[in-house]
Order: structure tokens, then sequence, then C-alpha cells
């Protein structure tokens, strides 16, 4: 579990350069809250599909986050009621990067490299 948690503080140092030049927010958590980090989810600030599949085609498993339910057909009735503005601004924009415990140092900077080759083509 050690090595996951190198894995993240490295994929934090480097995403901070991405964030803070403004192609992405990643994930706050709490420093009271001891996240797990199954996955790396990063916000993009465009519609996700180009960059997904930029990186799948560099043979790197990055996927949607998650799928917003009430856009569902069982749920789309079920939550028209509620206020969804925040669910509707990320819902396209939020991937998951892959993060594993074993990842080498090769894989790590293939990543980062792709990554950074996306957001300056």
């Amino acid at each position: 579990l050690g090595s996951r948690f190198a894995n993240v503080a490295r994929y934090k140092t480097f995403f901070k350069g991405l964030e803070d030049r403004g192609h992405i927010q990643t994930m706050v958590v709490r420093e009271e809250v001891r996240c797990p980090y199954l996955y790396f989810p990063l916000l993009l600030q465009e519609e996700a599909t180009a960059f997904v599949d930029y990186m799948q085609q560099q043979n790197i498993a990055v996927r949607r986050y998650y799928t917003a339910n009430h856009t569902l057909k069982y749920y789309y009735n079920k939550y028209r009621a509620q206020d969804l503005s925040f669910t509707e601004s990320i819902k396209d924009r939020i991937v998951s990067l892959p993060l594993h415990t074993v990842m080498s140092d090769e894989e790590l900077t293939y990543l980062f490299t792709t990554v950074e080759k996306y957001f300056n083509k």
C-alpha cells in the first residue's frame, strides 16, 4: 500500500503543473480524510472525449470517471426536480487515470510524458 501513496505523491507533483497552467483540476482531499486513491480523477477544462481517445491510442487505460445516473433512461424522470447543475457541469469533463501500487518509473514517466504531449499539441 505504501507504493500506491508514493505514486500518488508523484501524480500530485506532476499534475500541479498542469493545474497551475489551467488545463485541469485535481481532486481535493481534506487532510482528515484517508483516501485510498483507487483511481486518480482529473477534471479537464474541456469535454473529455479527445483526451480519452488520445490516451487510449497511446495504450494508457484512461476512462470516464462515472456516468451521471440522471442521464440514464431508467433514472431520467426520477431526478428532474433536483438541481443537478454541478453534476451537469463536470459529467463530461472528468476522467480517471490508472493508478497501481506496482507502477514502474518507466510507466509513470510514460504516463506523464503522454499527458504533457496532449496538452502541448
